[in-house]
């Protein structure tokens, strides 16, 4: 009995340590395995249609969507990479002839002589003991530093775009597989489960239903608010609403980035170059009607495929996303929708007895 014990003791101890060894080799590719667990729930309809064209050739039908995913990211994304790269050079070519022109010394001289400037440079100087020499050495000295801060973050970029294309290319092998191997993976789950047949699949299929409410409702959200952006640059008179409306829907579509990197900067410039009423006006467009209707339209489009509370799946998209990052967008409703479905698994069971009891 003792040796049995610790025959069985040692086992425990093994599979603890194997697991532990486990979690360390996939815990570095986590995101990339569930991005490639979503896009193969998105397009697993496409992936079983072309099956049946194929006359059930797993391989080639998972090789031709995973080619079609390529084409359908890539594509767009260096079509608007190119495009943003052109407009970032003009507005590059801009601010230097800005600089050139003496634009930065009239925004300082303007700013000095307008009187919150003063009321506060005088505030400070007695506070902290300055000269006015002092107060304009510490401003130039800051702004040195936040120019070599955005040339760091520049290349920091640039580091960041080659490895999100190394990981686009793990994901796209991951992908692959998973469309090629779905079936037999999601069979082994369900007998890992600990519930009845009946219930893992209702669980699983609670799961996938989740994930594509999710990213059609992003998708969504994502045009609502591209469109909104084009319609404020169109109001104020930029140029290229289409283009930046355009730039904004892809943008928004990652909760990270977000719209607002295209029309707060738009709405600077605007201020910069003495159109206020126009800054301004595009600032609370961008903050009241552009940002708000995700917060409104993505909880409201995924409760009403799901049936789970809109309010539940507000607080899961901005807990997601702060406890998970961009991963937390489609982690955060997945969670609550796995939580209810255990509560209902546990509720059901005691319902029917209680049922039952009560009518004898």
């Amino acid at each position: 009995m003792k040796r049995e014990t610790l025959l069985n003791g040692l086992l425990i101890a093994l599979l603890i340590a194997f697991f532990y060894l486990f979690y360390l080799i996939i815990s570095p590719y986590f995101s990339i395995l569930l991005w490639a667990v979503v896009l193969s729930i998105i397009f697993y309809p496409l992936n079983r249609l072309i099956r049946r064209v194929t006359k059930d050739r797993k391989g080639i039908s998972a090789l031709i969507v995973t080619a079609l995913v390529i084409l359908i990211i890539v594509i767009p994304f260096g079509f608007f990479v190119q495009l943003l790269a052109k407009e970032l050079l003009d507005a590059f070519d801009l601010l230097e002839r800005f600089i050139s022109e003496g634009g930065v010394e009239k925004i300082w001289e303007w700013i000095q002589n307008s009187p919150l400037f003063k009321r506060l440079s005088e505030h400070l100087m007695k506070q902290l003991n300055l000269t006015g020499a002092d107060l304009e050495a510490i401003l130039m000295e800051n702004a040195h530093k936040l120019s070599l801060y955005i040339a760091n973050q520049t290349s920091k970029f640039i580091r960041g775009v080659s490895s999100a294309v190394f990981q686009f290319a793990l994901m796209s092998v991951a992908l692959f597989y998973l469309l090629r191997d779905g079936e037999e993976i999601i069979n082994k789950v369900k007998a890992l489960l600990p519930f009845s047949r009946a219930d893992s699949e209702k669980l699983l299929g609670k799961m996938v239903e989740m994930i594509q409410a999710t990213i059609y409702g992003g998708i969504v959200v994502a045009l609502v608010q591209g469109f909104l952006g084009g319609v404020g640059f169109w109001i104020v008179g930029l140029p290229s609403p289409i283009f930046w409306g355009a730039v904004m829907a892809v943008f928004s579509f990652l909760p990270i980035i977000g719209a607002f990197l295209i029309w707060i900067p738009a709405s600077i410039i605007l201020i910069l170059q003495g159109s206020y009423l126009k800054g301004i006006l595009l600032f609370g467009w961008g903050a009241v009607i552009v940002s708000s209707s995700d917060n409104i339209l993505r909880p409201v489009l995924i409760s009403g495929r799901t049936k789970v509370h809109a309010l539940l799946l507000f607080f899961g998209v901005l807990g997601g996303l702060k406890a998970f990052g961009f991963l937390g967008f489609v982690l955060g409703p997945l969670i609550i929708t796995v939580c209810l479905a255990m509560i209902e698994f546990y509720i059901t069971p005691k319902r029917g007895v209680s049922e039952e009891a009560a009518t004898e």
